[in-house]
C-alpha cells in the first residue's frame, strides 16, 4: 500500500439511483478533490450515469471506480469493475437483470471484478474475491455507504424516498435520527470507523483497479445485400440505378446527366471514405419497406436533403442539384460527428417501421434511446408538497408561479417573486427540499424518435433495460452513444403525413383514383395562385395569420419561393422582409457585401437567408475548406467566444491573401456575424416546403376531402374547428351538425358536405361514440325511425341520459322534427312521460313549456360541446343576433367576426363573454384567455395581457362588451374594452 493512499467512499449512490440519494456526480468530484482523494466511486443500482461519471472523473484527473448494486435472487451485493473487461461484465449483469433475462451470474463474476456482500447477504463465488460490509467477519472491508451530500440532508432523502414509494409524511418520521453514517467520510473519519484489516482489504483491491473504457468500437451496423456485393459496390449500384430511373421518369434531364454523375461520385467518395456506406443502406432499406407498405414518408428533413446520393437512394425526394443545395452542410471530411439523417414518417404507422428494424437486425442489436425526466421547479414543488400534505390549492398556487422549464437558480427566482417569497415563509421545508432536488433525474423515459443500432450485441458496449411497455431501451442517454461508436437514427412521427395519407385514401375511395405525390406537377400555377392568395389554412407551416400575410406579399410561384417564406418568417429574419420584398420588386437598390460574391446572394437579393450562403461566402472569400466553413458557420451562429476569435483571425489572414483589405473584411465579417445567427437550413426548408405544396395541391383539387380529413385531425380542438368551419364556408362546403342516423365517430363526408361525428361532441368520447354507432347498425334498417326508437335502443346499449342529453344539444336528433328544447325538457321529466314517445313525432302536440329553457341556453351549450352553433331547424323562432342597427354597432363601427380575414389586423366588435380563464406566461406575466360570441353568433377566442381589465372576484360570463381586438402572427389579443354593458 502506498504511504499517501487515502481511502475513498466506495459505496456511493448518486441521484441516478432514482430518488434514493441526494448526491450528484459533481458532489463526489468536489469532495474527493477537496480531501485529496485520488479515486472517485459510484455504486448505483443501474448504470445510467456510468459513462458520464467516467468522463467526469477523467476530466478532473481522478481515477474512476464503478460498481453496481446487485439484487440477485435472495442476495444483495456490490460488484466492482477492476478493468474494462470487468466493466463489460457489469454492463451485462445490469442489462440482464433490468431486461428480466434469465442468466447465470457466476459466469460474469471472474478475476476482472471483486464483490462485496451487503450485511445479511452471503453470496459466494469461486472465481472472484468476495468481501463483506459486516465488520464482524474476517473478510470485512472498509466501505462507507453514502446517500447524503450533507449530513443534514436526511429529511430530503426521506422525502424523495416517499415520492418514489408514493407515501406521505404520515408514513415517515422526518425527525428520526439515523444511526447510519450516510454522508461522505473524510480520511481521518475512516481511520476512526474501520480497523486496519478492513482498510487493508479495501486498499489492496483499489490498487488493482485500472479502469479505462475503450471508446473505439467497430459497432456500425453491416447491411447485407442479395448480390453479395461490398457495401461500397452496392451503394454505387443503387445510385446508378436510381439516376437512370429518374432520368427515364423525367425527373432529371438526360442532357444534365454528366453534372449529376460528377456530384454523385463526389458524394459517394466522401461517404465511403468516412465509413458510412452501411448507414445509408440501412436507411434506404427501411424507407423502401415503408413505401412497399404504403406508409407515407416525408420528402426529407434537415441537411440530409442536400445529398444527391440520398435522393438517388430514395431516402429523400429532393433533387439537391435542382434546388442548389449544399452537400457539405450535411457531410464533409472534416466533420467529426456521424451524419444525421432524420426521417419523418406518418405518425400512426411509425411503429411498424420500428418493428421492421428490430426484426431485421435483431432485438439484441437495436434499442430505443433513453431520456431522463429531471425535476424542475413545478414538479419538485408538487412532489414534495404531496409528501408534506400541503393543501392542493396552496401547491397549485405556488406551482403556477414558476415557469415550466425552471431547473436552476431556484431560490433566486423565489426571492424575485413576491408571492413565492410569502409562501416560502409559510412553508420553509417545502422550499428547502425542493431547492435541493431540482435537476435530479426523477424517472427514465424514451426518446420520442431515436433508436440505436449496433453490429455487435448492444450489451457488448452499453447497458440496456426494459421500458414501461417492455421495449428495449438504452440505459445511457443519447449524448453518450455516438462516442461509443453506435449509430443513431431519428424516426419522427409527423401528423401532417398521416393527414396527407388519409386524404389520399379518401380520394381513392370516392373516385378510384391513385395519386402519386412524387409524380404530381410541382409547378402547377393554379396551386401557386391559390397559395399566393393566402388560402393556406390547414397547410403545414403556412397557416398562421402572419405567414398568410407574408405569402400574400411574396406571391410564391415555385417551391423555392415557399422555402424563402419559411426562412424569412422567423424571429430574426423577419426584420429583413420589408427590404427583401422591396428589392425583389425593384423598389430598393440591391447592395452586396462583396460584389465578387454576387452569385451566392443574388437569389436572395443580397440578404443572407440560408446557412449554406454563409458556408459559400467564407469558402469564396477566405479559401476555407467545406468542413472549416461549416464549423465556422456553427461557431459564428452561436457566438462562441474563444473559438470564434480564432476563426476570425484565420478568416482575416486567408482573405488578405485573396487581396481583401482590413477595412473590407471588417464590413464583410460584421455583416456575416449579424445575419449568420438567423440563417435557415436551406435543405430542410425546401423539404418541408414540399410537404406544404403537397397539402396545397390536395386542398386546391380536392377541397371537400381535404377539409374532412383536416377537421378529423383536429377533432375536439374547438378553436381549430371554428377556424376550419369558417374556411369551409369560404370554399362553399356545407358543414352539418351530428346526425343520429348518419354520423360516424368523427367527421365524415355526406355527399359533398362534412358532418360532425359523435366523438366530436365534448363529453362523449371514442368508446361511447362506438357504442352509439353499434346500436344504430344493429337495428333492422341500420337507422332509428324516431327519437323514441333511438332512446330505447341507446338505453339498451348502456348509453345513459347524460350522453343522450349531449346528443340532443348537439342537434343529433333534429331530423325527427322535435326542437332541442322540447326533447331536453321531456328527457328531464323522465319515465312518467314515456307514453308521449309512443305518439308519432309528426302528430305530437307539445305539452311542455319550452320557454323553461332559453334559446340562448341551448346555443351556449351547443357551442360548448361542439365549438360552433347550428340553428335548430325545429324552432319557429331563432336567436336574434344583436341588430346591425344597434346604436353600439354603428357607434363603434363594429364588424362581425365572420368578416375578419388576414387583411384585418385590428377590429372592434360587440360580443358576449362566454368564458374566461386566467393563467401565467413563461415570463411570469398574468394572461387571460377569453371566449366570445359576437353579435351575429360567431364564436372566437382572444388573449388578454392587460391584467387591469379583469379581476378574480367578478363573474364575467354573459357580460356584453364592445371590444377592440388585434390580430397577428401571435393570434388574437384584446387591446381594450371600450364599453361594458
Amino acid at each position: 500500500m502506498k504511504d499517501n493512499f487515502i481511502v475513498p467512499n466506495l459505496n456511493t449512490y448518486s441521484s441516478y439511483s432514482l430518488l434514493s440519494s441526494t448526491v450528484n456526480f459533481q458532489n463526489i468530484i468536489d469532495f474527493d478533490i477537496k480531501n485529496n482523494i485520488e479515486y472517485a466511486s459510484i455504486t448505483d443500482i443501474n448504470l445510467y450515469g456510468a459513462f458520464e461519471f467516467y468522463k467526469l472523473t477523467k476530466k478532473n484527473n481522478l481515477k474512476p471506480i464503478i460498481g453496481l448494486d446487485v439484487s440477485y435472487k435472495n442476495f444483495n451485493f456490490l460488484v466492482y469493475a477492476k478493468n474494462f473487461d470487468g466493466f463489460k461484465n457489469l454492463i451485462k449483469i445490469s442489462s440482464f437483470i433490468l431486461t428480466e433475462k434469465e442468466f447465470d451470474i457466476e459466469t460474469l463474476l471472474d478475476e476482472n471484478v471483486f464483490l462485496v456482500n451487503k450485511v445479511n447477504s452471503n453470496f459466494a463465488t469461486k472465481k472472484t474475491k468476495v468481501y463483506s460490509q459486516d465488520q464482524s467477519l474476517d473478510n470485512r472491508i472498509a466501505i462507507n455507504e453514502v446517500r447524503l451530500n450533507d449530513k443534514n440532508d436526511l429529511k430530503t432523502l426521506k422525502v424523495i424516498g416517499a415520492v418514489k414509494d408514493n407515501k406521505t409524511i404520515d408514513d415517515i418520521d422526518l425527525n428520526e435520527v439515523s444511526n447510519q453514517t450516510l454522508h461522505f467520510l473524510k480520511p481521518s473519519d475512516f481511520i476512526k470507523k474501520y480497523d486496519s484489516v478492513a482498510i487493508a482489504n479495501l486498499t489492496s483491491e483499489i490498487e488493482s483497479i485500472n479502469l479505462i473504457i475503450d471508446t473505439k468500437h467497430d459497432n456500425l451496423i453491416e447491411f447485407k445485400n442479395s448480390f453479395n456485393l461490398s457495401s461500397k459496390a452496392y451503394m454505387n449500384k443503387l445510385c446508378e440505378d436510381g439516376l437512370n430511373e429518374k432520368i427515364l421518369a423525367g425527373f432529371i434531364n438526360q442532357n444534365q446527366k454528366d453534372i449529376y454523375v460528377k456530384r454523385m461520385n463526389y458524394e459517394l467518395e466522401i461517404i465511403d471514405r468516412m465509413g458510412f456506406n452501411d448507414y445509408f443502406l440501412v436507411i434506404q432499406d427501411f424507407i423502401k419497406e415503408a413505401r412497399n407498405k404504403r406508409i407515407l414518408v416525408g420528402p426529407g428533413r434537415g441537411s440530409a436533403a442536400g445529398s444527391l446520393v440520398a435522393y438517388l437512394l430514395g431516402i429523400t425526394s429532393i433533387d439537391s442539384i435542382k434546388y442548389d443545395l449544399v452537400f457539405e452542410r450535411f457531410l464533409n471530411p472534416g466533420r467529426l460527428s456521424m451524419p444525421d439523417i432524420d426521417i419523418d414518417i406518418m405518425d400512426t404507422r411509425r411503429q411498424e417501421i420500428i418493428e421492421y428494424i428490430f426484426e431485421k437486425y435483431g432485438y439484441d442489436h437495436v434499442a430505443h434511446i433513453s431520456t431522463f425526466q429531471r425535476l424542475k421547479a413545478k414538479m419538485a414543488i408538487r412532489d414534495v408538497g404531496r409528501v408534506l400534505k400541503i393543501p392542493l390549492p396552496t401547491i397549485n398556487k405556488i406551482s403556477k408561479e414558476f415557469p415550466n422549464d425552471l431547473e436552476e437558480n431556484f431560490l433566486d427566482y423565489v426571492d424575485s417573486n413576491q408571492t413565492l417569497k410569502l409562501e416560502k415563509n409559510n412553508n420553509p421545508l417545502l422550499f428547502e427540499i425542493a431547492n435541493k432536488i431540482i435537476g435530479f433525474p426523477r424517472q427514465i423515459g424514451i426518446h420520442a424518435a431515436g433508436i440505436v443500432l449496433s453490429k455487435n450485441k448492444l450489451v457488448e458496449t452499453i447497458p440496456i433495460q426494459l421500458g414501461v411497455n417492455k421495449e428495449i431501451v438504452t440505459q445511457y442517454s443519447m449524448e453518450y452513444l455516438e462516442e461509443l461508436g453506435l449509430i443513431k437514427m431519428d424516426l419522427l412521427g409527423l401528423t401532417n403525413l398521416t393527414t396527407i395519407s388519409n386524404i389520399l385514401t379518401l380520394i381513392n375511395m370516392r373516385y378510384k383514383l391513385e395519386i402519386d405525390l412524387y409524380k404530381i406537377n410541382l409547378d402547377d400555377q393554379k396551386v401557386f395562385n391559390d397559395i399566393s392568395l393566402g388560402n393556406t389554412l390547414g397547410i403545414f407551416q403556412l397557416e398562421s395569420p402572419g405567414m398568410r400575410s407574408l405569402i400574400k406579399q411574396m406571391k410564391p410561384k415555385c417551391i423555392e419561393d415557399i422555402s424563402l417564406c419559411s426562412a424569412l418568417f422567423r424571429p430574426g429574419p423577419q426584420q429583413n422582409i420589408k427590404s427583401f420584398i422591396a428589392r425583389r420588386d425593384k423598389k430598393e437598390k440591391i447592395d452586396y457585401v462583396d460584389i465578387k460574391c454576387k452569385d451566392i446572394l443574388e437569389s436572395t437579393y443580397g440578404i443572407i437567408v440560408y446557412q449554406e450562403q454563409v458556408i459559400s461566402l467564407v469558402q469564396r472569400i477566405a479559401n476555407f475548406s467545406a468542413s472549416e466553413a461549416d464549423i465556422f458557420r456553427r461557431i459564428i451562429s452561436k457566438k462562441q467566444g474563444d473559438e470564434l476569435e480564432g476563426f476570425k483571425i484565420k478568416f482575416y489572414n486567408q482573405a488578405k491573401e485573396n487581396g481583401y483589405t482590413t477595412k473590407e473584411l471588417d464590413e464583410i465579417f460584421n455583416y456575416i456575424y449579424t445575419f449568420a445567427n438567423y440563417g435557415f437550413n436551406h435543405s430542410h426548408s425546401i423539404a418541408y416546403s414540399l410537404i406544404g405544396y403537397w397539402l396545397s395541391y390536395l386542398k386546391y383539387y380536392y377541397p371537400v376531402e381535404f377539409m374532412a380529413i383536416l377537421m378529423t385531425s383536429f377533432d375536439g380542438n374547438h378553436e381549430k374547428t371554428r377556424t376550419y368551419v369558417k374556411e369551409c364556408d369560404r370554399l362553399n362546403i356545407k358543414v352539418l351538425p351530428p346526425n343520429i342516423n348518419n354520423s360516424l365517430k368523427t367527421f365524415r363526408l355526406s355527399k359533398n358536405s362534412i358532418m360532425f361525428g359523435f366523438g366530436s361532441i365534448k363529453g362523449i368520447g371514442d368508446e361511447k361514440a362506438k357504442k352509439i354507432i353499434e346500436a344504430r347498425e344493429n337495428t333492422e334498417n341500420k337507422k332509428f325511425e324516431s327519437y323514441t326508437d333511438a332512446y330505447r335502443v341507446l338505453q339498451d346499449y348502456k348509453i345513459n341520459q347524460t350522453i343522450i342529453d349531449l346528443l340532443i344539444y348537439a342537434g343529433a336528433f333534429d331530423i325527427f322534427g322535435v326542437s332541442r328544447r322540447e326533447l331536453i325538457l321531456k328527457l328531464q321529466e323522465g319515465d312518467s312521460q314515456a307514453a308521449y314517445w309512443d305518439v308519432p313525432e309528426s302528430t305530437k302536440h307539445s305539452t311542455v313549456d319550452i320557454n323553461k329553457i332559453s334559446l340562448e341556453e341551448t346555443r351556449d351549450k351547443m357551442v360548448d360541446i361542439l365549438g360552433i352553433y347550428f340553428a335548430d331547424p325545429n324552432e319557429k323562432e331563432t336567436i336574434e343576433p344583436t341588430k346591425t342597427e344597434d346604436p353600439l354597432v354603428s357607434k363603434y363601427n363594429c364588424i362581425s367576426f365572420k368578416n375578419v380575414d388576414d387583411s384585418v389586423t385590428q377590429f372592434t366588435t360587440l360580443a358576449t363573454i362566454k368564458s374566461i380563464r386566467k393563467t401565467k406566461t413563461k415570463t411570469d406575466k398574468t394572461m387571460y384567455f377569453v371566449s366570445f360570441i359576437d353579435f351575429e353568433n360567431n364564436t372566437f377566442d382572444a388573449a388578454c395581457f392587460i391584467s387591469a381589465l379583469f379581476d378574480d372576484d367578478t363573474e364575467y360570463k354573459g357580460k356584453r362588451v364592445v371590444v377592440d381586438i388585434k390580430s397577428g402572427s401571435k393570434g388574437r389579443q384584446i387591446v381594450s374594452i371600450k364599453e361594458w354593458l
